[in-house]
């Protein structure tokens, strides 16, 4: 069985006075789960101002229409209702008696937006508004189809026509709105009731029926008379045609020939002499005027296809004289794009190379580099052009790429061709070797870095001084590093440049951390020799006691040396580190 139950419906439309919301129709429904009647109302907004609440009571009663105890209100709240909306028909309220079978309903105030409100004074309830009359029922098939027809021609369009009916403070407009009586026109069809009135009385209808059906008739014998007359002159045309149709058809006889004739020029010897001229300029390279006669030839043998390879070449002409005007101005790589697309036109190719060429030289020679530069170099050195190949090395000597420019040099073939380039390969050679021997000391790799200063055959930037602070330490020191071994929970800052002997390049310099109190030296990594010595730096105290030092600050223990034969621990809280030398 089904939860809802239907127990009555009501579709008529109700009025109350002075309110603006027609109640549309309404409906009582039973659920059995719940065992209650809920009830549901359809209002519709006739007045111009936006609702925002609407407080409404109801009145229940029996089957027999015994009225019930405990009248149920509701208030419909947070609404927007519009002008001519409809709303509350999905909203139902739940009733105090589940024995209601008829209700009576009342509106009892209204809040609009602008925080006005109207007010149930007189306490009235909705009452049913007089049923609706449809006109076609009161005239005959001639008289409607007459009103329909004037409604058509003032461009209103309704389903059905009613009789117009005014009741109290609202109106029903014909074609089926009920609006206010405050309102001049109907808000549907835009008409006013007076209009409405006149257009649908029954003698108004008669009377333009009949001017109608004389307008018509009228009409009909006008077409008649016209139809006559046309037939008459169609007759007379007739007649006159054959005679003329003799004559004509002489003349279009004669005229054929003389068509003929023409044609024949115009298709055959015209477009063949303008063809053979178009041929002969493309020979001479006469582009522009070769294009105009096979213009005029167009359709004839190949004519369209010789056009298309004139225009073509008046558009490579015209990219070579640009190129080449480029070229003269010093704008060397616009000059290789314009041959770069017309390079199987005459040395366009050559041409190309050389502008590439020239531009590469021109940018390096000013001791500057762009993508373009190098898009060039590439194309250059793929063509197998050497002395592109000799700029590429420059390229990569002005971006301080000196490994990649030393190469690009060492496969030039005729070296003897560059005056300048022994010198410049020493330089490249020498400059590439110091960036070497920088990463190498970066890091820490000494002996390799200090081979390959000592390969270079001439000192550049700071390479002298770099050699010597190299060999300074490789002659006077062993390099290490603090390894830490043991660790508490609390890392510990192992960072102490006083006693750690450690070497980092940086900046240009190769710079050495150790303190002269401590003297770590040794030439081989497995006999490291330490020895320990006190002194005082600062607000620091260092007190050696046997093969122990401990470092003091404000009387505070900071840490501990202790020399466990030839290596190095130190001891900084629960945090223990061992002196390990790099390899």
């Amino acid at each position: 069985m089904e939860r809802y139950e239907i127990l009555k419906r009501t579709y008529r439309e109700e009025y109350l006075k002075d309110c603006p919301l027609l109640l549309i129709n309404s409906g009582l429904t039973y659920d059995r789960e719940k065992n209650e009647v809920l009830a549901q109302f359809k209002f519709q907004n006739l007045g111009h101002k936006i609702i925002k609440a609407v407080y409404v009571k109801i009145f229940c009663s029996g089957p027999g229409n015994e009225p019930l105890e405990n009248a149920a209100q509701f208030i419909y709240l947070d609404l927007s209702v519009q002008s001519l909306a409809i709303f509350g028909g999905d909203i139902p309220i739940s009733l105090p008696n589940n024995r209601t079978r008829n209700v009576l309903l009342t509106c009892t105030k209204i809040v609009f937006v602008d925080e006005t409100v109207w007010c149930n004074e007189e306490n009235k309830n909705y009452n049913p508004l007089p049923p609706k009359q449809p006109l076609q029922r009161c005239l005959n098939e001639e008289l409607y189809e007459e009103l329909l027809t004037e409604l058509s021609e003032e461009r209103v369009v309704c389903q059905d026509v009613y009789f117009p009916c005014e009741l109290e403070n609202i109106r029903f407009c014909p074609c089926g709105t009920y609006y206010l009586k405050e309102d001049t026109v109907c808000p549907c069809c835009q008409k006013e009731y007076e209009w409405w009135t006149e257009i649908t009385l029954k003698e108004k209808l008669e009377k333009n029926l009949e001017i109608r059906r004389e307008k018509e008739q009228k009409a009909q014998e006008e077409q008649q008379r016209i139809k006559v007359e046309k037939a008459a002159e169609r007759k007379e045309r007739i007649k006159k045609g054959r005679k003329i149709a003799l004559r004509v058809g002489v003349i279009i006889g004669v005229l054929c020939v003389v068509v003929a004739v023409y044609m024949y020029i115009n298709k055959e010897i015209i477009p063949s002499r303008n063809y053979e001229q178009g041929i002969t300029c493309m020979e001479q390279e006469e582009y522009a005027e070769a294009k105009d006669y096979f213009a005029k030839s167009s359709g004839y043998k190949d004519s369209d296809e010789q056009y298309q390879k004139a225009e073509e070449f008046i558009q490579r002409k015209t990219n070579y004289l640009m190129a080449f005007n480029k070229y003269q101005e010093g704008e060397y790589f616009d000059a290789a794009r314009l041959y770069g697309r017309i390079q199987d036109y005459k040395d366009s190719v050559e041409l190309y190379i050389d502008s590439l060429y020239q531009g590469v030289k021109q940018d390096i020679d000013k001791g500057q580099t762009t993508d373009t530069t190098l898009e060039a170099l590439q194309i250059l050195e793929d063509s197998g052009y050497e002395e592109g190949i000799y700029y590429f090395g420059k390229y990569y000597f002005l971006n301080q790429q000196y490994k990649e420019a030393y190469e690009k040099w060492c496969n030039i073939k005729g070296k003897f061709r560059y005056q300048n380039l022994e010198e410049e390969m020493s330089e490249a050679r020498n400059k590439m070797l110091y960036q070497e021997a920088s990463d190498l000391a970066a890091n820490l790799k000494i002996s390799e870095a200090y081979e390959k200063l000592m390969d270079m055959d001439a000192e550049v930037e700071d390479s002298e001084h770099m050699k010597s602070e190299i060999k300074r330490a490789l002659d006077s020191g062993f390099l290490g590093k603090w390894i830490q071994t043991e660790s508490s929970d609390k890392k510990s800052d192992i960072a102490d440049d006083f006693l750690i002997i450690e070497a980092t390049y940086r900046d240009g310099e190769l710079r050495f951390y150790y303190a002269d109190d401590y003297a770590v030296k040794g030439k081989k990594p497995e006999k490291l020799k330490v020895r320990l010595s006190a002194t005082e730096s600062g607000r620091r105290y260092h007190i050696l006691e046997g093969e122990t030092l401990v470092e003091k600050n404000n009387y505070e223990i900071k840490a501990v040396f202790t020399r466990e034969g030839t290596s190095l621990k130190k001891e900084v809280g629960a945090d223990t580190f061992v002196y390990e030398p790099y390899e």
